[in-house]
């Protein structure tokens, strides 16, 4: 039992902690040795794991791949129990070596590679498109939705989404009713909250919102 609070993840069922960690782990780590580095990170997610964390967000984006790998170096070296404990989420779309690909194939490559590194996955966002046609194939015929939406109905992961800073790309994606979360970023922190008519938009569509950089990436 974590001493943090739980939220429900919109329609999914999940419930997560109300505070979760960003997937940079080891990333800042100032030691260009790669295995220390992994020490690091798993250490990193051992002492979130301590205090109560039990949400875990990363990407294949971050760090050209090794966000992903320390952050599945540290739950591996996790006791089961608490591993099948934890929310897990991660993104397609952006590998780097795939970036800005939407299109089914190139979407099922990506979630084999972050499967293969991180264990069972909770949530796939598709990640940071870059332009209203990215978005169309995102939501189109073969495009990325279509292959999340067939791991969900499976059972495979739990909940699909977008991650993204443009609002009225996230407001389609609710509108759509296809999507189960959305993930946008910067816009709701201390300074600035000008995401809050979407997430009033996406509360009364039962979305699920995970807010990204609450500290404005500090």
């Amino acid at each position: 039992m974590s001493p943090l609070p739980l939220k429900t993840l919109g329609r999914t069922g999940i419930q997560a902690t109300t505070l979760g960690i960003g997937g940079y782990l080891g990333l800042l780590v100032d030691d260009d040795d790669p295995h220390r580095a992994i020490d690091a990170a798993s250490a990193a997610v051992q002492r979130a794991t301590e205090l109560g964390v039990r949400y875990f967000d990363t990407s294949p984006a971050y760090g050209g791949g090794v966000a992903e790998k320390h952050l599945g170096a540290g739950l591996a070296s996790l006791d089961p129990t608490l591993r099948q404990q934890l929310t897990i989420s991660t993104k397609v779309g952006t590998h780097p070596q795939r970036p800005n690909h939407y299109l089914l194939d190139d979407v099922r490559w990506c979630y084999d590679q972050s499967r293969h590194l991180l264990g069972d996955i909770d949530i796939v966002f598709v990640h940071d498109p870059g332009s209203d046609d990215d978005v169309d194939t995102i939501m189109g015929p073969g495009g990325a939705f279509e292959f999340l939406e067939g791991l969900r109905e499976l059972g495979e992961i739990r909940g699909i989404g977008l991650g993204n800073r443009t609002h009225r790309w996230l407001r389609r994606v609710i509108d759509s009713g296809r999507a189960d979360l959305i993930l946008p970023s910067y816009d709701y922190h201390p300074i600035r909250q000008s995401v809050i008519p979407l997430l009033e938009h996406a509360a009364a569509a039962d979305v699920g919102v995970v807010n990204g950089s609450p500290y404005l990436g500090g």
